[in-house]
């Protein structure tokens, strides 16, 4: 091989290795879209099923105060959005089943695979991790993977889970609703407004304010915690929702 080759070769191996230092790092905090849980600290719940059917990795955000574990995640999140389904006992992580116009349905523990478990700071830097028990502080990820002993996969570049069609927003056409994101209050501007409600991000209704008539309010959030709400405004024309974010 002559010079011209081994340098032909060493260009290409460093365009591959940036094309995969550009993949691994593609997911971030504000990609994600459905965020469960309330609290100052942020941490991202990666699940990858590895079974070829896409999205095979899929991620959600989790809020907390102080620190956390990966068992207590995969509860809360398991416990919000019924379409996940967690199996653990004795510390181990069973299986994992998620639903949404497509199935996963994890074979965990057959066949010589397994559920591992792996935390990280972003998708480039998995580690496996002392399992569902870790500490999970601000700004962790805690990821699941299917895998076998030998080697180890990590979960994969994940893309954001959807928000539940139930909360999901609906039209916004005929409100303006300012500022967002928010501090204290948030001022509507809408026509003949009867009631305005507020639900977290569980779809749980947590402020309601019935109004007669009015082409604008507002209303004071200032004792809620800074995360994000769905905001519906009912009018006679019908009822309005908007995500707003309290920081």
């Amino acid at each position: 091989m002559d010079g011209t080759e081994i340098g032909a070769f060493e260009a290409e191996v460093s365009a591959e290795a940036i094309a995969l230092d550009f993949r691994v790092n593609d997911f971030s905090f504000e990609d994600v879209e459905y965020w469960i849980g309330e609290g100052e600290n942020e941490a991202l719940l990666v699940i990858d099923w590895n079974d070829g059917i896409n999205p095979e990795s899929i991620a959600w955000g989790f809020r907390f105060d102080g620190q956390t574990s990966g068992e207590d995640i995969l509860t809360a999140i398991a416990e919000t959005d019924e379409r996940l389904e967690i199996n653990m006992g004795g510390g181990f992580l069973n299986d994992i089943g998620f639903t949404n116009g497509y199935s996963h349905e994890g074979i965990g523990g057959t066949n010589g695979f397994y559920w591992g478990t792996f935390s990280g700071a972003s998708s480039g830097n998995w580690e496996m991790n002392a399992g569902l028990a870790t500490t999970i502080s601000d700004g962790d990820w805690f990821g699941c993977s299917f895998t076998d002993f030998n080697p180890a996969v990590v979960p994969d570049v994940p893309v954001a889970v959807s928000i539940p069609v139930g909360i999901q927003t609906m039209n916004i056409s005929f409100m303006h609703v300012f500022p967002n994101p928010f501090t204290d209050n948030i001022q509507i501007e809408a026509k003949n407004i009867l009631q305005v409600n507020v639900l977290n991000m569980n779809g749980q209704l947590i402020y309601q304010k019935k109004l007669n008539d009015l082409d604008n309010t507002i209303i004071d959030l200032s004792e809620f915690s800074n995360c994000m709400y769905i905001l519906q405004v009912v009018s006679d024309k019908g009822i309005s929702a908007e995500r707003v974010v309290k920081h």
